[in-house]
């Protein structure tokens, strides 16, 4: 991504023209859709290709100049509790498009002042920065932060009420930011090198997302898969779309607890799909979130989960371990979990989505059976290509695929650019195979009657 990075620099960097650019700080410790709850925001000058300016403030100096109401999206509404929307809760589109569009909207209305552009960073690309830079003194907190300690120190300060009777509000990560940024720029100890491989691999697990409102500029980072759309990439590239299915699947989480409790979550997704002798698709995908907090970490975990299906998907069943969940009643004071909200159609996405509690130390199974429209064969077969969606801010989830077909059927993995070659267990009318999603998957499978 060396050469696309660079070009990218000097398109933004401010050589024509002054540039701005609102860069949103994303805690994946209570994780949001886009990443994480944003707790502090930065404006960034470029000029003359340099870094002129780079000024972070907690969101909450921002969301107290917001004058008029604007309505939450009703999840938001529901489930936080809130009367209004602010910018600290802007990143509700799974899609980096529209949220970081609305947090560009936000920050006009507050301030007056409009950007070129809106960044978001999560989490785990501040601890890969801070393995870049070394270790980070904060005399705020008379503390060092290090890329083993970040997590730990992290969660111990925004958990615990670390300035009481102050009626500055401080926010950790952007301190932490602020000094990382100071270090970085004035270039002592830092390991260029290391940095780039952690900026690379911050843009492919989409803890690093752009938005530009060039239209030349968004649609290159679109292009390239680094503006968070979902999908991310087209499918059935480079085929005939009469005889290629497109089955992308994106699971998206939202804490909705006002904790930090996902650093103590883990998951693991299942897709099964079964094809019939007509060619027709059923796909069943298990979603199992594991609450590992306890003592007195322990939280629980409220979550909204948002399953982005495949346009022109008909959802069957929606269940909890394994039992039927029922509608949101709407006229119940305190709110009902869990509850499954109506289909709903965002983007290129079908969207069934399930508002859940995981109590500390619980384990939660989440079950979503839907049918897509039957595959066309040609006379090479048909093709399906699979794509795992990687949600910002969550690393490493373990993913299992599982393809039924009828046995007299052959099926194979295609090794292509761009597809992963991974490692697959075909047998009689199964082909099955695993990874870890650190980045989004495209699997490319060929079946022949």
């Amino acid at each position: 991504h060396m050469d696309e990075l660079l070009s990218l620099f000097l398109q933004i960097s401010g050589f024509t023209e002054p540039k701005t650019y609102l860069v949103l700080l994303q805690n994946s410790m209570e994780l949001r859709p886009t990443g994480g709850f944003i707790g502090s925001v930065a404006v960034a000058t470029f000029a003359d290709g340099r870094l002129t300016n780079f000024d972070i403030q907690d969101v909450y100096t921002f969301d107290g100049q917001l004058k008029g109401h604007v309505d939450p999206p009703e999840a938001v509404r529901e489930l936080l509790g809130t009367e209004h929307w602010y910018l600290r809760d802007s990143n509700w589109d799974p899609d980096f498009r529209e949220s970081g569009g609305r947090a560009a909207w936000f920050y006009e209305k507050e301030t007056g002042n409009t950007v070129d552009g809106v960044f978001a960073v999560n989490t785990p690309f501040v601890a890969q920065v801070l393995g870049a830079v070394g270790p980070i003194d904060l005399a705020d907190y008379n503390d060092r932060i290090t890329a083993d300690n970040f997590y730990g120190k992290s969660l111990f300060y925004t958990q615990n009420n670390f300035f009481p009777g102050s009626t500055q509000k401080k926010d950790f990560l952007g301190t932490l930011a602020r000094a990382l940024m100071e270090k970085i720029t004035t270039g002592k100890g830092t390991n260029i090198t290391k940095l780039f491989s952690a900026l690379t691999t911050a843009i492919s697990a989409h803890d690093v997302l752009m938005m530009f409102t060039s239209s030349e500029l968004q649609a290159m980072v679109e292009h390239l898969g680094w503006a968070g759309q979902v999908p991310t990439a087209p499918g059935c590239n480079g085929v005939s779309s009469a005889i290629c299915r497109f089955d992308p699947l994106a699971i998206v989480e939202a804490n909705m607890g006002v904790n930090k409790v996902n650093y103590f979550i883990r998951r693991t997704i299942t897709r099964q799909i079964t094809i019939d002798q007509d060619g027709s698709l059923e796909e069943a995908v298990t979603l199992t979130i594991t609450n590992t907090s306890g003592g007195e970490d322990g939280k629980p975990y409220r979550t909204y989960v948002r399953f982005l299906l495949p346009q022109g998907s008909s959802v069957k069943s929606v269940v909890l371990d394994e039992a039927a969940i029922g509608p949101r009643q709407t006229n119940k004071t305190p709110l009902v979990l869990p509850y499954v909200d109506e289909i709903s159609v965002l983007g290129e996405s079908t969207v069934s989505a399930v508002a859940l509690d995981i109590l500390p130390g619980a384990e939660k199974q989440l079950t979503i059976t839907y049918t897509l429209p039957p595959l066309q064969f040609g006379s090479e077969g048909a093709i399906l290509d699979l794509f795992d969606q990687k949600q910002p801010g969550v690393s490493g989830t373990p993913a299992r695929t599982i393809i039924r077909y009828p046995h007299v059927w052959t099926a194979g993995m295609e090794d292509r650019e761009g597809f992963s070659g991974r490692e697959f267990i075909a047998k009689d009318g199964q082909i099955e195979y695993n990874t870890i999603l650190d980045a989004d998957e495209l699997t490319r499978i060929r079946l022949t009657k």
